[in-house]
């Protein structure tokens, strides 16, 4: 079913922290950046906004705070908001004719 397409876990974010978790897609899957360094990336940028959340009071608000604890440490977790995490199904190959089967499990 392609319906987990259609409605991304990344919608129900603020846009602040959906660009963040933008930037970090696009490090990874356009730009080729690898994980640890778009993870690092991903932490440096939630590090500046807090600061500029900060920049006015000197503290974050409990908004603000929510913005933050959105955006996710890791570009795996990023990749799964919007539902760009794989879904594999792994078939057997008959070794003999090369024709593909799909897993079926026989209770017992």
């Amino acid at each position: 079913s392609s319906e987990h397409h259609f409605n991304p876990p990344v919608d129900a974010q603020s846009s602040i922290a959906q660009m963040t978790m933008f930037i970090a897609v696009v490090c990874t899957v356009i730009m080729g950046i690898s994980r640890n360094m778009t993870n690092m990336i991903l932490g440096l940028m939630t590090i500046q906004l807090r600061f500029a959340f900060e920049y006015s009071t000197g503290k974050c608000d409990v908004r603000q705070e929510a913005v933050l604890d959105q955006i996710p440490s890791t570009i795996e977790t990023i990749l799964s908001k919007f539902n760009l995490d794989g879904k594999n199904t792994i078939l057997a190959v008959c070794p003999n004719c090369h024709f593909t089967y799909y897993p079926s499990y026989k209770p017992g």
